[in-house]
């Protein structure tokens, strides 16, 4: 089963988003050493395994490895909240 190029690019993205804010947070903890900043690892490493597991259906024709592209996009905006309720203005 073959991804659309639409969906496709939609779980990279999400792949990106939470392996960049996972780099992010690795950072900020190194810098910082706040002990919030692990949590923040731990989080965004969940996130991105997730990534990972959604960008399975493009390497394999597994059908039960298939997720939805709307559960992937509800999962990417939920991403961008997080980030956007983390960082200071």
């Amino acid at each position: 089963m073959a991804l659309a190029p639409w969906d496709l690019f939609l779980r990279v993205s999400y792949l990106g988003f939470a392996l960049l804010l996972l780099a992010l947070a690795a950072s900020a903890y190194g810098r910082y050493r706040e002990s919030r900043f692990i949590a923040l690892v731990g989080a965004f490493g969940i996130l991105a395994a997730e990534g990972g597991i959604f960008v399975l259906p493009a390497l394999s024709t597994d059908p039960l490895a298939w997720v939805p592209g709307e559960v992937v996009l509800l999962h990417l905006a939920a991403l961008v909240l997080l980030y956007l309720a983390v960082i200071r203005r």
